[in-house]
């Protein structure tokens, strides 16, 4: 690189590098003195940037500073942009003008892609020249950065590679398909939905990852249909059907007119978005933009419920016109598959009753806490209300949950606050041992959770019920 009395401090590559289409290079500035000294630059690692598709491009870099992103100056022959005009005869007509050169922002090591979603589709859609950029390979990349790089789609264990839990088939999707893919990952999150991925692997009603295909996509004419649902309902559209509770009952939606039902296209079976809920109940301590994407449901769809005339299967509905009121869309399909799950295996568990103001109101904080997305509320009647919270995730090799169970939630007129901690953890030692000592983790587990006083509560004291579900 050379300068002289006119342009120093600034540098410039006396002859252009030329890289292939896509091509990555790292590389570093280093000034080497009179004396023969070298001086690289005081960067932590290289310098990374990929060429563009077709065209050239320039970069502008400042010594020893690593911005967020590089700025390319990019400049395309023969570059056209399509403009729709509304005709007289409501037609529309596609007409290109030459485009002057522009600035492309490129993704750089800190903020991989800085496009979202809406502006690919803009770009591709209004400047010909540009699409190369946005064909399937760059999309197939960027969805699997997407994918890694998304809060909550990967669970760490110790000393063991990530667990990912939602990949799509994305080798064999074309543009549109890839394009939807990446909507469907970048667009309002995806925390919600992987806890629901996270506890059916868990209990084993799925494989990890879940893999989405084109054809689950198409489940969704185009992104303005995918979403007019809230999201984790649009969501549970997509991947419901992977979770198979081995009983001939897989978790489907159905859309009965203006009726959404789940599991079964029967009556009884409706799910109703957003129904009257008990004033002052838990639902409304969730904030208002929560409810509107992941939002109360009531339902009748139980298990462990034997039907007259269908003896052969325990999947039935609440007797009468009682209904089970989740918190959530995703807390609904968390607690069937916790229930599922806790009638059809063998699982230990200890009980005790607990004072509800006990240890400064711990449990009623428990209760109330809208932090622990992995929670499950369940209100199965007017007062009674029951929440699970998860201990465990896929990245475990059991599962583990508290419940606490209120008998009136509302007026507090009951004292007390069933505790229960239940696990399949493989049990150390003798039955004739304490829970704790037979399952060791789940104990270490469960006392974080309720803290220490009523963690004594449950696991010091002789009175407390301890044994196997049946």
């Amino acid at each position: 690189m050379t300068t002289d009395q006119q342009t120093f401090p600034q540098w410039t590559l006396a002859e252009e590098l030329v890289l292939a289409a896509g091509e990555k290079l790292e590389y570093k500035y280093a000034i080497r003195r009179s004396d023969g000294h070298i001086e690289w630059e005081p960067l932590e690692g290289n310098r990374l940037i990929r060429s563009l598709p077709t065209g050239q491009f320039s970069l502008d870099d400042s010594w020893g500073v690593l911005p967020p992103f590089t700025l390319m100056k990019a400049k395309f022959p023969h570059c056209s942009t399509s403009h729709r005009q509304q005709q007289p005869q409501q037609q529309q007509h596609s007409q290109n003008q030459e485009q002057h050169p522009f600035t492309y922002i490129f993704a750089g090591r800190c903020s991989f892609y800085l496009l979202s979603v809406d502006d690919i589709l803009r770009l591709r859609g209004t400047c010909t020249c540009l699409r190369d950029l946005f064909e399937a390979p760059q999309l197939r990349q960027r969805l699997i950065h997407s994918l890694s790089t998304q809060a909550g789609l990967q669970r760490v264990a110790s000393r063991q590679p990530p667990i990912q839990l939602l990949a799509f088939d994305d080798e064999q999707m074309d543009v549109a398909e890839l394009l939807a893919a990446v909507c469907v990952i970048e667009v309002g999150g995806s925390a919600e939905i992987s806890d629901v991925i996270d506890l059916a692997g868990q209990c084993k009603y799925c494989p990890l990852p879940v893999t989405l295909t084109a054809a689950d996509l198409y489940q969704y004419p185009n992104k303005t249909a995918y979403l007019a649902y809230p999201r984790v309902l649009a969501q549970l559209w997509l991947v419901g059907h992977h979770i198979n509770f081995g009983d001939g009952m897989i978790l489907r939606l159905f859309q009965h007119g203006n009726v959404l039902r789940a599991f079964r296209d029967d009556d009884g079976f409706e799910l109703t978005i957003n129904p009257d809920l008990p004033t002052g109940s838990i639902y409304h301590l969730y904030p208002q933009d929560r409810r509107e994407q992941d939002p109360p449901v009531s339902s009748r769809v139980d298990y462990g419920i034997i039907q007259s005339g269908s003896a052969d299967s325990e999947w039935g509905l609440v007797p009468g016109n009682a209904e089970l009121r989740y918190v959530s869309v995703s807390s609904f399909v968390k607690g069937v598959i916790l229930t599922h799950f806790r009638t059809s295996h063998q699982i230990d568990f200890i009980n005790t009753a607990v004072a509800r103001h006990t240890a400064n109101d711990r449990l009623h904080t428990l209760m109330t806490s809208v932090e622990r997305c992995t929670t499950t509320v369940t209100f199965g009647v007017l007062l009674v209300s029951s929440r699970d919270f998860a201990l465990t995730d896929a990245s475990q090799p059991f599962v583990a949950w508290i419940q606490l169970h209120d008998p009136d939630y509302l007026s507090l007129l009951q004292p007390y606050i069933s505790v229960s901690v239940l696990a399949t953890e493989a049990a150390v030692g003798g039955m004739s041992a304490a829970f704790e000592d037979r399952f060791p983790m789940t104990t270490r587990l469960a006392r974080v959770m309720l803290g220490p006083v009523i963690a004594a509560i449950l696991f010091d004291r002789p009175h407390t019920l301890t044994g196997p579900t049946v």
